[in-house]
């Protein structure tokens, strides 16, 4: 990613991005460049942050709860307004070994649910297509993170392998 902004830097040097036929590349690059370079920074943080006693005692504490660490996937996604930001973030505090796969799954899942939630507040006020567009995100988000935790309360309480034991099988 470095190589890629790198390149971008000489294209903007170049005046490239003035030039009707690569600008719009230009500015992809620098994006896609930039979203790497990002997920690097967030990576590192995250790594630093294992031995941080204040997010060791959040982690902690969510680990016992799924619906603490549901809740919280939620509510930083409403703050964010992005689950993507909110899965990166899991990834990362569960590459740093501060979260089980299950209690980031559900993280995820919260994440999920906020993100049409949040769809839904920004355009409640809209109308027509609009209105049904965001509608529909709502409903999709909900149905499938309704199924979801459906099927992980059921492996959880039955002892049944299913979703997470694929998830294991996968990783």
């Amino acid at each position: 990613f470095l190589v890629l902004l790198g390149i971008t830097g000489l294209a903007y040097y170049r005046n490239f991005d003035q030039s009707a036929r690569f600008r719009h590349l230009v500015g992809a690059m620098l994006g896609i460049g930039l979203l790497f370079l990002g997920l690097e920074f967030i990576q590192e943080g995250a790594a630093k942050l294992k031995y941080a006693p204040w997010l060791q005692e959040i982690v902690s504490s969510s680990g016992k709860s799924f619906v603490l660490s549901f809740v919280l996937g939620a509510a930083v996604t409403l703050l964010a307004q992005s689950s993507s930001t909110i899965t990166v973030v899991a990834m990362t505090v569960a590459s740093a070994g501060l979260l089980d796969i299950s209690h980031g799954v559900t993280v995820v899942l919260g994440a999920g649910l906020a993100s049409g939630v949040s769809a839904w507040l920004l355009g409640r006020n809209l109308a027509g297509s609009a209105r049904q567009l965001v509608m529909y995100q709502l409903i999709l988000k909900t149905a499938g993170v309704s199924a979801l935790l459906v099927l992980l309360l059921f492996e959880y309480v039955s002892g049944l392998p299913l979703l997470l034991a694929l998830f294991d099988k996968l990783a």
